[in-house]
């Protein structure tokens, strides 16, 4: 039988002589063979390494003696035949195998035993041997060998030809049994020895089932006569085996059966090859189908994979959203903890700067000194500085309220170039570029100044080795307009200067409160803080153009006034010394510091003084006292009711007007007094002092204004602050207030305000003009009171309240131009009396006309007085 080869190394039959073919193949294991064959194996010295028994058992040997490694193929062998061998080994390392050759072999008796040999090389990567053995009939008793060469007798070759029958009866039963197909072939060559076809000269039943014919069509017959549709490929592989004598292993598919087969093919002698045939479709099919599902499955893989990385980016984006929310809201909580620190701070600090100044001014009264003055001035300078820094810090923690007016932003930056230049020294060079017609602004000019002083700073910090700093003011027309701020025009207040530049990531917290890119000592790092926060207050915005080595320009983005600012207000401080004394003035703080030099200011003044450290001595100071013309009190002062003072001074018979101390502007003075921030100076003091008293007009009585009899109408607190808002934006005083100041910060309006619109509707013979009204902002206490928020309806004309139809009282406030205030006490059913009060103020358009009209509502329950409503005198 067959048996495979190595997956490199075909398996060639057995066959003998006389069948044909002149390079028998040698099975692997010739002890599978059949007992009449002897099989040596023998190693590249020609030793021994293995024998069947057919061999050893002729010679008289025995396993033992192969395996002691002494048997060696030369001493087994005649002198006379080793040419023979030599010839036959020598092709066989060249082709893989001999021709058949007789020979003889000695016996271990000394017989000479005659033999048919086929040496063979089974891997053609070493030179080990496998030599396949016939024995044949001795000629004679003793063995004699016929030599090479000699001529056969007839009985010896009749002997010779019936075992040679025998031998290959016995291999093509095997052959034709075998399940693998197999032929063999020559080489088919046209004139110029292109092989251009095969001729098929053995095959077995293997081969003629592959290719669906009969062996008698098969032998003898071309490839492409037997199978029509042979590839090209299939008669060079078999050409490329015969030139080479290297045997190949391939696959190939026949697509008229479609089957597919592994091809192991070696050259049988010249021109011509062998070749087996093994079906491989199922195996095929099978790794086709795996290969299908690995991909299939590597895909679904790829997809769970990509699935996964995305749920993956997701949440990691998610966890960077919730890590930038939390880190936000955590600075959020440190600024509004910092900013409550920085209120109370500042309070006491103040304090302690107006006691500094304070001492200050009055030392400056009393000492003539040129260095005593010297000195003096060098602690004012400090401790001004020290005030503009509580500012920033107050600016910075939102702590310091602005107050917004229509500023002429040219004026005021030329008043201000001396400034400027003193600010950023001789070692900088200052332009200034100013457009010719600039508009004005709504800004607190207080403010603007220390923002713009900060900036130069700034600027000439960035600029140690000298440069330009370039200040630059324009119009910005809405079209033009940063898209993140509300629609309208604006004016831009930039600062350039050619220092080196910042990074992106400084860049990027330089509005970061506290930080500084300055040497310790030199920067506080909230310069541009409280600068961007001030432009965010204003309604505009501050933005920063830097690269490293060019520079850096901060731009501010500030609304535009709709009306223009008067240019013919002046004002000038009072300090006559003959307009003061001869009064009692009540001094009322709880800071010993604060209130004596407040107190040493007046007496200084020529005035009679009190003093009290708490509300409680204060009011007991008015009740025993016979008179006292003027209060001058700290804005939280409060009894043990948690009234504050300045409202217990207002129920009082004796009524003095008074001026209410603050230490930072977010307090929330009595409306209709006089109020003075600390720290201040004397000369401020004085001048309150005096308008108080009323020995000199105040501004807006300078400017026509007289007296306020309607303030003084106003029964709330509340009303009366608001009253007073309302007169601060109006500049100059004869005009109302601009529409657009109040409505771009409706959000910090009171709870209980209203904002109402006005359109003229239709106009009637006699100049009487209907209006129209429209809720357009409606505070949260109203909402809740009412059940309802009424933003966005219009105002019912028909609707009764307590003070009648609600549109007439309106009409008379756009007719009339002035504010309107009306008041009832009332009872519903069995709930609690309830004092009513309602203030209207109009607000105007650019062109005059009243666009607006602002409202505040106050409720304020009073003892029970019946179900019936009572208009109050």
């Amino acid at each position: 039988m067959f048996a495979p080869g190595s997956a490199d190394q075909p398996v060639r039959p057995a066959m003998p002589g006389p069948s044909g073919w002149e390079q028998p193949g040698i099975a692997q294991d010739g002890r599978s063979m059949s007992a009449a064959v002897g099989v040596v194996h023998a190693d590249a010295e020609g030793r021994i390494t293995d024998a069947n028994a057919a061999f050893l058992t002729r010679l008289g040997l025995s396993q033992d003696e192969v395996r002691s490694g002494r048997l060696r193929c030369d001493t087994l062998t005649p002198p006379a035949w080793a040419g023979a061998d030599a010839a036959a080994l020598n092709e066989a390392m060249r082709d893989g195998a001999c021709r058949p050759y007789d020979k003889e072999f000695l016996c271990r008796d000394g017989r000479k035993l005659p033999a048919r040999a086929c040496i063979t090389r089974p891997d053609r990567t070493d030179d080990r041997t496998m030599t396949l053995v016939w024995w044949q009939p001795q000629a004679a008793a003793n063995g004699d060998a016929n030599p090479a060469g000699e001529q056969d007798t007839p009985m010896r070759g009749e002997a010779l030809r019936g075992e040679a029958l025998r031998g290959e009866a016995y291999w093509r039963a095997l052959f034709a049994r075998m399940f693998e197909g197999f032929c063999l072939g020559e080489m088919i060559y046209d004139s110029q020895q292109k092989a251009v076809d095969i001729r098929y000269l053995e095959a077995n039943e293997g081969f003629a089932r592959l290719v669906d014919r009969n062996l008698t069509d098969i032998i003898g017959q071309l490839g492409r006569e037997v199978v029509p549709d042979i590839e090209a490929a299939w008669i060079q592989t078999y050409a490329h085996v015969v030139a080479t004598g290297q045997p190949i292993t391939v696959e190939r598919v026949l697509p008229r059966l479609d089957r597919a087969y592994q091809v192991r093919a070696f050259r049988s002698g010249p021109g011509r090859f062998a070749a087996f045939f093994s079906d491989v479709t199922d195996r095929r099919r099978a790794e086709m189908a795996l290969r299908e599902i690995n991909a299939e499955l590597e895909r679904r893989v790829i997809e769970r994979t990509e699935a996964l990385a995305g749920i993956a980016r997701e949440l990691q984006a998610e966890i960077a959203r919730r890590e930038a929310t939390q880190e936000m809201l955590l600075q959020t909580q440190k600024l509004e903890a910092l900013g409550q620190m920085v209120g109370q701070v500042a309070h006491d600090f103040n304090n302690v700067l107006a006691a500094i100044l304070g001492n200050h001014d009055l030392l400056r009264t009393r000492l003539y000194e040129p260095e005593q003055l010297t000195c003096l001035d060098r602690g004012t300078r400090a401790a001004n500085r020290g005030v503009a820094l509580v500012r920033q810090l107050l600016a910075f923690a939102r702590k310091a309220e602005l107050s917004p007016v229509v500023v002429d932003v040219a004026q005021l930056v030329r008043a201000m170039e001396d400034m400027v230049l003193l600010t950023v020294g001789r070692q900088v060079r200052c332009q200034f570029e100013l457009a010719s017609d600039l508009w004005a602004v709504i800004a607190d000019p207080v403010r603007l100044e220390a923002v713009l002083l900060n900036l130069a700073a700034n600027a000439r910090d960035a600029m140690p080795d000298g440069g330009t700093m370039t200040v630059t003011l324009r119009n910005l027309p809405a079209a033009a307009a940063p898209v993140e701020l509300p629609a309208g025009d604006y004016v831009v207040i930039a600062v350039a200067d050619t220092g080196g530049g910042m990074t992106s990531d400084v860049c990027a917290r330089a509005i970061e409160p506290f930080f500084t890119t300055k040497p310790r000592g030199k920067g506080t790092g909230l310069g541009l803080a409280s600068a961007h926060e001030f432009a965010r207050q204003s309604g505009g915005t501050l933005r920063i153009d830097t690269a490293p080595g060019a520079g850096t320009t901060i731009t501010l983005c500030l609304k535009r006034a709709q009306v223009e600012p008067d240019q013919n207000v002046t004002f000038k401080e009072h300090d006559d010394r003959r307009l003061h004394g001869n009064a009692t003035v009540l001094v009322a703080d709880a800071d010993d510091g604060v209130r004596r030099v407040i107190a040493g200011m007046l007496r200084a003044l020529g005035y009679a003084v009190l003093e009290a450290g708490n509300a409680e001595a204060a009011m007991a100071m008015m009740l025993t006292t016979g008179r006292i013309d003027l209060v001058v009190a700290e804005a939280a002062m409060a009894t043990a009711d948690k009234l504050r003072l300045a409202d217990h001074l207002r129920e009082t018979p004796q009524h003095p007007p008074m001026v209410v101390l603050t230490a930072v502007t977010t307090a929330d003075p009595p409306i209709g007094e006089r109020t003075l921030c600390k720290p201040f100076t004397g000369r401020q003091l004085a001048g309150l002092v005096l308008e108080a008293l009323g020995r000199v007009p105040s501004p807006e009585d300078a400017q026509g204004g007289g007296v306020d009899r309607f303030r003084d109408r106003l029964r709330s607190a509340a009303l009366r602050r608001a009253y007073e808002r309302w007169k601060g934006l109006r500049h100059p005083p004869q005009l109302l207030p601009h529409a657009d100041v109040v409505l771009a910060d409706m959000a910090g309006l009171p709870a209980s305000a209203f904002v109402v619109s006005v359109s003229e509707q239709s106009s009637v013979p006699g100049d009487s003009v209907a209006f129209g009204f429209r809720y357009v902002h409606f505070g949260r206490d109203l909402a809740e009171r009412l059940g309802r928020s009424l933003a966005g309806e219009s105002v019912d004309g028909a609707e009764p309240n307590v003070l009648g139809p609600l549109d007439a009282a309106y009409r008379r406030c756009v007719v009339n131009r002035v504010p309107s205030y009306d008041y009832a006490r009332y009872a519903m059913d069995e709930g609690p009396c309830v004092l009513f009060e309602r203030l209207l103020m109009p607000l105007a358009g650019g062109d005059g006309r009243i666009t607006h009209l602002l409202g505040i509502v106050l409720f304020t329950e009073l003892p029970a007085t019946g179900g019936t409503v009572t208009t109050l005198p």
